[in-house]
């Protein structure tokens, strides 16, 4: 963890002192407001990429309001897993999966060329998981284990950025989620309550979000 986070600051400091020497191109006319949209899955699909649909990049919309240099960012995502099944058209299963993220906190721009820029910050982060889990033993009993949790921290993050045109640009980053979760679990068996269970947990986690996603971002 140490290295990680020694590595992303400083490469933080080496884009900071190129952003001082190179300025944004000012003889066009300027957005200031950016929609971000994550189209990593809809690139896989239209490449035909046989990849996991499940992919790091936490958020699936983000607004930005740009002042000169930074930009404030409010981020939200998610993802839904929903599957049943039957062995011997008698015994069913069910799991579903839910979570969701969202994000407020801030950029800064090093712009390295009038189509290239880098950019460093962090955000606030808060997330919610639930997963469910039902299953048939038998004809007459059941299993049932549910486990819900919740989540909130920081988030510092490092992307780069290519500008298209004024309107259009598109990026990657990576980022490093610190939250203090909680998290609550049950078990419960049908008929057998006996060995019915709860528990309650706390912790720190901590999750590496790696650059693979491809976010569009269209200027307003």
């Amino acid at each position: 963890m140490k290295k990680i986070i020694l590595t992303l600051t400083a490469i933080s400091l080496t884009c900071f002192l190129f952003g001082q020497t190179t300025t944004l191109d000012t003889t066009k006319k300027e957005y200031k407001n950016v929609v971000g949209l994550d189209a990593t899955g809809l690139l896989r699909q239209f490449f035909n990429l046989n990849t996991s649909s499940y992919y790091s990049y936490p958020y699936i919309i983000s607004y930005k309001r740009i002042f000169k240099n930074n930009a404030l960012r409010v981020s939200a995502g998610g993802n839904f897993y929903n599957n049943n099944g039957s062995t011997n058209d008698t015994l069913v299963g069910k799991t579903t999966r839910n979570e969701f993220n969202a994000g407020v906190g801030f950029e800064h721009y090093s712009y390295i060329s009038k189509r290239w820029n880098i950019y460093f910050g962090a955000d606030a982060i808060v997330n919610y998981r639930n997963y469910d889990q039902q299953s048939s033993r038998t004809a007459s009993t059941s299993y049932r284990y549910t486990q819900t949790t919740y989540g909130f921290g920081a988030s510092p993050l490092l992307g780069i950025q290519f500008i298209i045109n004024s309107r259009l640009s598109v990026a990657t980053e990576t980022s490093y989620d610190v939250t203090f979760t909680t998290a609550t679990s049950s078990q419960t068996e049908t008929p057998a309550s006996i060995y019915d269970k709860k528990s309650k947990s706390t912790g720190i986690e901590t999750q590496f979000h790696a650059p693979t996603g491809i976010i569009f971002r269209i200027l307003f």
